[in-house]
């Protein structure tokens, strides 16, 4: 009987693959253990970051909704405090089109506004009375906004 060369590197790639899945089986459980603890070491690193995310507090506060006599337009105040990353401030958002167009129409210091301090004159007009050194105001095209410092109205 000839043996062919061919037939040698097969029985021995046949063998070494046998050989290989004997050594695997055998030590099995001693693999697992650290495969699943990496695996759950990967998962908590994935899901880690979502959790601080979750875990710290929304730093954004916002009022109840201040409507125009017509109600079409609606004013609301949000208080930003991002507490010890820094910034705290408020603003009032004038929301129309049913709530598709939004416009920040004043940014000042943090509470400086609240919901009594939003006063509709007209459907087009807007006055607001804030306290604190200065601020930034702004209209739109539909709303003429006019803000107030509280001072000159507790002074009269």
């Amino acid at each position: 009987m000839v043996v062919h060369r061919s037939d040698l590197s097969w029985a021995t790639n046949h063998c070494a693959i046998g050989l290989q899945l004997l050594v695997v089986r055998s030590r099995r459980w001693p693999v697992r253990i650290p495969v699943r603890i990496l695996s759950a070491l990967i998962a908590l690193c994935g899901v880690f970051p979502w959790l601080i995310v979750f875990a710290l507090p929304w730093p954004h506060f916002y009022s109840a909704a201040v409507y125009s006599p017509n109600r079409k337009t609606a004013a609301r105040i949000d208080d930003y405090n991002a507490s010890g990353f820094g910034g705290a401030d408020t603003s009032v958002e004038l929301f129309t089109l049913h709530g598709l167009k939004q416009d920040i129409v004043y940014l000042g210091d943090f509470r400086t506004v609240g919901a009594n301090d939003l006063r509709w004159k007209s459907d087009s007009q807007l006055e607001i009375y804030y306290d604190g050194p200065t601020c930034d105001c702004k209209s739109t095209q539909r709303v003429l906004v006019r803000c107030v410092p509280k001072s000159s109205v507790n002074s009269w």
